[in-house]
């Protein structure tokens, strides 16, 4: 946050009360800020509160808020039990008279920005802050000579996104190190008995490298120990291209890690690799479901696409129907296909299922706004394309999960699809940065650089 010998207001929009948890409580914890909340954004909030959406909730909680700690004194700093700062809550009024601006005061946004700089005339001295998740806001705020900020930019901002701490690395060891490994192979290689660089990450893979032979482990946390890995192994009839495949199939298949973060470029196998690895473990679970957000083109609501309900998102689900129908065909039994294509659940099945007449496991393929509200017990659960989450979106994801429920987020942080993410203040890399300051030991990540697609779609990747 901006620094001042004075006070500190803080005008908040809608864009970030909606994508930040806690906004207001974050903002007046400390003595000297003072929390802003304009009229436009209060009748913002209003027409996101119905629905069931990580948008509405988050603008039901604001709302119910603002409600229980406002005491009808507009325009004027007021307590907060249990907090140092203060809260505003101001009315934006049109200006009189011969007042010029270029702004466009039929706009709420533009609102917004003249009640933050009509509080810097009248409190030159403070520190005047707009907090947006909307980049446009922030620079128009800027213009004005104001300061503007993304609160989850800021959360993140000291670190940047970490996923060099688990690329994979080469390790030079001994013959005795390795010949004590075999001689007891549960045991592992002891982290003080080799010459890694720094401090493993949970899970993080690593080559042993013995007279130019390169042997694959990973890093037992618990343990203190590296344990050899198989990463040629083939799954659901699916084999890795590469060394990171490799590594990633392994994490997926280990009942121990119930967290994988996949970073991958298009191309990479990111997604296919883990329906896979769901597919080949069928039995463990009650359910498979493989969802990912849905971002329409510009942004705009699918309800304006014509079709029922499954009609307008089929088009945006297809690329994970896609993956399932690779596998199928890789399938060289036509008895295995079939048993794959039994996974595909419908309507009809999700009834029997709730009655108890099918207990076999289906793989659920939908946006994620329809999985809402779905028990996370004993379930595979694959989210695609999770650099269009927020963090807080992430944070509720992997907090539903019950006993032997498995999460994967798979996504591209130079591909993001929603206007108020980038690629720090994104779900996915806050995500992979939080795994190296806090660390899991039964979480994994990786990261996929190499595309496996065509050599045509690697030369686009690299050099378009």
């Amino acid at each position: 946050m901006a620094k001042s010998n004075g006070t500190n207001y803080f005008i908040v929009d809608t864009s970030a009360i909606l994508r930040t948890e806690d906004l207001f409580q974050k903002i007046i914890k400390s003595s000297g800020n003072i929390l802003v909340v304009t009229s436009p954004v209060i009748d913002e909030l209003d027409a996101f509160k119905k629905g069931s959406d990580q948008l509405n909730k988050m603008a039901r909680t604001a709302i119910d808020w603002l409600d229980e700690n406002f005491k009808s004194i507009p325009d004027k700093p007021l307590a907060v039990k249990g907090f140092s700062g203060l809260l505003m809550l101001k009315n934006f009024v049109f200006p009189t008279g011969e007042r010029v601006t270029d702004l466009n005061l039929e706009k709420a946004d533009h609102q917004i920005i003249w009640v933050a700089s009509e509080l810097k005339k009248d409190y030159p001295k403070s520190v005047v802050t707009v907090v947006s998740e909307d980049k446009n806001l922030r620079v128009r705020a800027k213009l004005l000579g104001l300061e503007a900020m993304s609160y989850i930019r800021k959360e993140n901002q000291d670190s940047g996104f970490k996923e060099s701490a688990f690329y994979v690395k080469t390790v030079k060891v001994s013959d005795d190190i390795l010949s004590n490994h075999y001689s007891d192979v549960d045991k592992g290689i002891p982290r003080g008995k080799v010459s890694y660089a720094g401090k493993p990450l949970p899970n993080q893979g690593v080559f042993f490298e013995l007279k130019g032979k390169k042997i694959p482990f990973v890093y037992d946390q618990e343990e203190n120990c590296f344990r050899e890995v198989n990463i040629e192994k083939t799954i659901s009839q699916i084999k890795p291209r590469n060394e990171e495949q490799g590594f990633l199939l392994s994490s997926l298949m280990d009942p121990n890690i119930r967290l994988v973060v996949v970073q991958g470029i298009s191309g990479s196998g990111k997604t296919l690799l883990s329906m896979a690895a769901a597919i080949e473990q069928r039995s463990n679970y009650h359910n498979i479901y493989v969802t990912r957000p849905i971002i329409p083109l510009n942004n705009k609501d699918i309800g304006y696409l014509p079709g029922d309900q499954r009609q307008k998102v089929d088009p945006f689900m297809q690329p994970l129907w896609d993956n399932l129908d690779l596998i199928i065909a890789s399938h060289n039994s036509s008895h295995e296909q079939n048993l794959i294509r039994g996974l595909k659940n419908d309507q009809a099945d999700d009834k029997s299922k709730a009655k108890g007449k099918d207990t076999n496991p289906k793989m659920v393929i939908q946006p994620l706004a329809y999985l809402r509200g779905r028990s996370l017990g004993s379930v595979f659960f694959i989210i695609d394309e999770a650099q269009n989450l927020t963090p807080l979106e992430v944070k509720t994801i992997i907090t539903r999960a019950g006993e032997n429920t498995k999460i994967v987020f798979t996504g591209d942080v130079n591909q993001i699809d929603t206007p108020y993410l980038d690629h720090e203040s994104n779900g996915l890399s806050h995500l992979v940065n939080k795994l190296v300051s806090s660390v899991n030991p039964s979480a994994a990540v990786h990261i996929l650089h190499k595309g496996e697609r065509s050599e045509l779609a690697n030369w686009a990747n690299e050099f378009l």
